[in-house]
């Protein structure tokens, strides 16, 4: 597909290559499976449309059951996964929901999402506090752990982090 119809924003065949990899959909897959009731995204899901297995279990959000099944597959390197699950939790109402927002968003980035920092600031209505910063950031490190050891369990190898290519275009500045 081609760039300027990526929905998450790349911008080079090397970041759509990282996204791929990271269980992002296309533009195609994203318009699609939106669309598609649950039962036809299961079916997709068991047959092993790992896409369509986020976006499913995404609409469970959020129950404590959808959330788990979205960091398993974070565990499994599905940052989409991560995305979708920051999102919802900035959300809902409360201050410990935000906390948890920013600290999944901050896994994304410490696990190789070099542009998380953006979008997760953009998620909330209003800035959080420094303390809410601070606790979001002590989970963040909590879940990255353990996140890793899951991931350390299943494979029998340490999780490597798979930095997201960024550009830097001069455009005369």
């Amino acid at each position: 597909m081609s760039l300027a119809d990526d929905p998450f924003g790349a911008q080079s065949v090397e970041e759509q290559h990282w996204l791929d990899r990271r269980g992002y959909p296309n533009a195609r897959q994203w318009e699609t499976y939106s669309q598609l009731p649950d039962g036809l995204l299961q079916v997709a899901a068991d047959s092993g449309d790992s896409v369509a297995k986020t976006m499913l279990d995404a609409r469970g959000l959020p129950s404590r059951n959808a959330t788990d099944k979205l960091l398993l597959s974070a565990a499994n390197g599905d940052d989409f996964a991560l995305s979708l699950l920051s999102a919802r939790l900035a959300s809902l109402p409360g201050e410990q929901n935000l906390i948890d927002a920013y600290a999944v968003a901050r896994v994304s980035e410490i696990r190789g999402n070099t542009s998380a920092a953006v979008g997760r600031e953009a998620m909330f209505a209003q800035s959080l506090t420094p303390d809410q910063r601070m606790k979001g950031e002590a989970d963040a490190m909590k879940l990255v752990s353990t996140l890793n050891a899951l991931y350390e369990k299943k494979y029998g190898v340490k999780y490597r982090v798979d930095a997201r290519p960024f550009s830097i275009e001069n455009k005369g500045i």
